[in-house]
């Protein structure tokens, strides 16, 4: 599992052509797709597919090639902010005031992708691309863990996946490796099924592990432990 990461870099390339042409032939069985996979699979959207998380991506592998020491938000202020994108997605649910949609004229995923489909962002939003991206050289994925919108959608359909990764007791060492390396900083190191709405499964913590089989994606009915205790 060690290359996956490459593997997974790789697809995100292909998904940017693909999501641009998707978008210019409107293709509506794309996001049906996603959806049904997003169901039975798990966020791969957000971790392979989403070109927004593709630039973070390339933020933080930046970062590191540019030596920029890696900052982690404190978890009493992460315990509470991974709940903001969901309160986000609550407003936008409810609310529909001019005022508001104004203020989501200017959110980065959606902004890159009228700058894909050749629509262009405004000035504005180009800025706040820019500011995410810049952001990424010393956190991972903040804008995802945080204030996507269309994470959180996929996220919240996830919890029901029957796919996940898995953690098994009988060979983890309690090293926390995985949770070290998780973007979306997850305490993968706790549970046996990982079904937090936070996961994109991008397989860092699995790539990370340095016991083989300790982590694994597959069918989580077979292993029932500890469930994610939140969206942490």
């Amino acid at each position: 599992m060690k290359k996956i990461q490459n593997v997974r870099t790789a697809v995100q390339i292909l998904s940017v052509v693909l999501t641009v042409t998707a978008i210019l032939m409107k293709w509506p069985f794309f996001k049906l797709a996603i959806l049904l996979t997003t169901l039975f699979g798990g966020v791969f959207y957000c971790g392979w597919i989403c070109p927004f998380g593709f630039i973070q991506d390339i933020g933080i592998k930046l970062g590191r090639n540019l030596g920029i020491k890696r900052k982690k938000v404190p978890d009493q202020i992460h315990q509470v902010a991974v709940y903001a994108r969901y309160l986000l997605l609550a407003m936008v649910a409810l609310l529909t005031s001019d005022l508001l949609m104004q203020a989501f004229q200017y959110e980065p995923r959606g902004a890159l992708l009228g700058l894909l489909s050749g629509s262009g962002p405004s000035l504005i939003a180009a800025g706040v691309i820019v500011f995410f991206f810049i952001l990424s050289l010393k956190y991972d994925r903040f804008y995802c863990r945080y204030m996507c919108l269309e994470g959180a959608r996929y996220g919240l359909v996830s919890m029901v996946r029957p796919f996940t990764i898995l953690r098994h007791d009988d060979t983890c060492i309690q090293c926390g490796k995985c949770s070290a390396a998780c973007p979306m900083q997850i305490a993968v190191d706790k549970v046996h099924n990982l079904r937090s709405p936070q996961c994109v499964n991008c397989y860092a913590c699995i790539s990370a592990c340095p016991v083989d089989g300790a982590l694994e994606y597959g069918l989580g009915l077979k292993k029932m432990g500890k469930e994610e205790p939140s969206k942490s």
